[in-house]
């Protein structure tokens, strides 16, 4: 049984509406995990830390 492609399309709108907010929330507050978890020799090498972390 096939799913209406009306379905199909608020389904696949409402998953990238979710992996876009995960997004945006994670480099938000990629400035304030930054400080917390990585040495604070260098802000830079802090939130490219960060930045790998979430590319994992």
């Amino acid at each position: 049984m096939s799913a209406s492609p009306l379905r199909s399309i608020i389904s696949g709108s409402i998953g990238n509406l979710v992996e876009w907010y995960d997004w945006y929330v994670y480099s938000a507050f990629a400035l304030y995990f930054a400080p917390v978890f990585f040495p604070k020799a260098s802000a830079t090498a802090q939130l490219l830390n960060t930045a790998a972390i979430f590319a994992v």
